[in-house]
């Protein structure tokens, strides 16, 4: 016995467009990320930096007082000089631990890409989860995705469904 496929509506087609389009967005995001931390980590260079600021922001409004803590941004401005070029400065959110630990004008550690030091990092810990987090909701959209395709192209239509059991 051979079951009928349902023909696919127009609103079930946008929907699985939209998702393909948003999950490709999402590995894309993933992918940029692995390789900005390629170029600094794998092929970058080091160098010294000099704090040169540091400040914190509260993220998000929180609704009562003991999430306040949680909602604080640490950032560091440092200043370096790539091997062969200028003076460069960047800014990043750091974490507390290594936030607390500097003062401006403390020498840090800096790694940057070799062809574009504005891909620099002097804490990877609080740079390195975003890329995971990324790849996860990738590969989880697209998961979610091949199973709509594979329930739409398997449906039976509902009218047929029901001239079977009679």
């Amino acid at each position: 016995m051979q079951t009928a496929t349902k023909p696919t509506s127009l609103s079930t087609k946008i929907s699985m467009a939209f998702f393909a389009m948003l999950t490709a967005a999402v590995l894309c995001t993933a992918a940029y990320l692995f390789w900005v931390d390629s170029e600094i980590y794998v092929s970058g260079n080091e160098t010294t930096a000099t704090i040169v600021g540091k400040w914190t922001k509260v993220r998000n409004t929180p609704r009562n007082r003991e999430a306040l803590t949680h909602n604080i941004a640490h950032y560091v401005r440092y200043r370096f000089t790539p091997y062969g070029s200028p003076s460069f400065a960047d800014s990043q959110i750091v974490s507390k631990g290594f936030y607390d630990s500097v003062t401006v004008g403390t020498k840090v550690t800096v790694r940057y890409a070799k062809n574009n030091p504005d891909f620099s990092q002097v804490d990877r810990a609080e740079g390195s989860i975003g890329k995971f987090v990324a790849l996860a909701i990738g590969l989880a959209l697209a998961a979610g995705l091949f199973y709509a395709w594979r329930h739409a192209k398997r449906a039976i239509p509902h009218n047929q469904a029901m001239a079977r059991s009679i």
